[in-house]
């Protein structure tokens, strides 16, 4: 998952290319059937592509997924995730407060949750805790 804190200041060189991209074509909305619509298609599906790439990702067992933000990737994780009885669902202090969040999802589903707190004195965690 790749998220910029909700926002960053995009840098110029960003700009000027994504801004001659959006002036040198039309686009449209991908669930449709126009050709405007097909060109975004086609970049969205190039650019799902890309990203599983990058990550070295096979295709016949990852998929890309667009989200909003955080929030909504972190909820679709949540509302995906097998939890069962057998489950263990570890969060941890510092965490996205939507990764707190999918605590609920594991415990519908009869998962064991625990919190794992920050040590005072480095920052860290118990690695015994973890293993408990």
């Amino acid at each position: 998952y790749l998220d910029y804190t909700g926002g960053a200041l995009y840098p110029i060189s960003l700009v000027k290319r994504h801004s001659n991209h959006l002036q040198s074509m039309a686009l449209g909305n991908p669930h449709s059937h126009n050709p405007t619509s097909l060109s975004s298609t086609d970049q969205v599906e190039e650019t799902r592509a890309a990203v599983l790439d990058f990550f070295q990702a096979d295709t016949n067992e990852y998929i890309c997924i667009f989200t909003s933000n955080a929030t909504g990737a972190i909820k679709l994780v949540g509302e995906s995730y097998p939890f069962d009885k057998r489950s263990r669902y570890l969060v941890t202090q510092d965490n996205h407060n939507s990764v707190t969040g999918i605590r609920e999802y594991a415990k519908k589903a009869g998962a064991k949750v625990k919190h794992m707190p920050l040590t005072r004195e480095d920052l860290r965690y118990s690695t015994d805790e973890v293993l408990e």
